[in-house]
């Protein structure tokens, strides 16, 4: 089983983040070799450290976790997480940002600008794979970061249709029609399963099928 990311801090706290020896098969050897050189070398997955670094990559940019969220499609609390060291970005934020703030990928999980001696840049290709492959991220962690991005994405719409319906049920009870009062809340659970049942089907989607293409 693979440790929560949190774990991986508190309970580990100044001892590398290991990878298990299976995830190294049929690996090339500059792979290894990485792998072996950022263990000597001292190269922590220290989640606070990752995310104090997220954070002054943030700043050096001028850009607010509001902002920054926008950009992303993301809400500002996940912002907040990712830079609290509560959980680490989903890869496929991992490579957006590594582009946005222009470091490596190795950079953004080490917590600090490295130099190629230090982290070869031959391995990146090797550290994506393996957060791919949930060394890091679980699929807890994958599935809620979907579920808050689809939020995200929907909230103006989510808003309106509760302001359109809340108007409604006020209005067919200023008028005393309880019938329609009744017909109005049965309504607005058809369109919560609706909502729900696709945001599911994004999630599983991003979870599932766009692994298996």
């Amino acid at each position: 089983m693979i440790a929560h990311p949190a774990s991986l801090v508190k309970g580990n706290r100044g001892n590398p983040c290991i990878f298990p020896d299976s995830l190294f098969m049929g690996w090339t050897c500059p792979a290894r070799k990485w792998y072996d050189e950022a263990i000597k070398g001292g190269i922590h997955m220290d989640m606070i450290k990752m995310g104090a670094f997220l954070q002054e990559l943030r700043k050096e940019q001028g850009l607010t976790q509001e902002q920054l969220g926008e950009k992303l499609h993301i809400s500002s609390k996940t912002i907040s997480r990712w830079e609290t060291g509560t959980y680490m970005p989903p890869v496929e934020m991992l490579q957006v940002l590594s582009d946005l703030y222009a470091v490596s990928m190795n950079e953004l999980v080490a917590g600090e600008r490295l130099t190629p001696e230090t982290l070869p840049q031959a391995a990146e290709k090797n550290l994506a794979a393996a957060l791919q492959n949930n060394t890091v991220f679980q699929l807890f962690e994958r599935k809620k970061y979907w579920q808050e991005k689809w939020l995200a994405d929907h909230r103006r719409t989510i808003a309106l249709l509760v302001g359109i319906l809340c108007g409604s049920i006020l209005l067919s009870i200023s008028i005393r029609r309880t019938d329609l009062t009744f017909a109005i809340a049965l309504v607005s659970m058809g369109l919560a399963v609706f909502l729900r049942n696709r945001r599911d089907g994004y999630v599983e989607h991003h979870l599932y099928d766009e692994m298996l293409q």
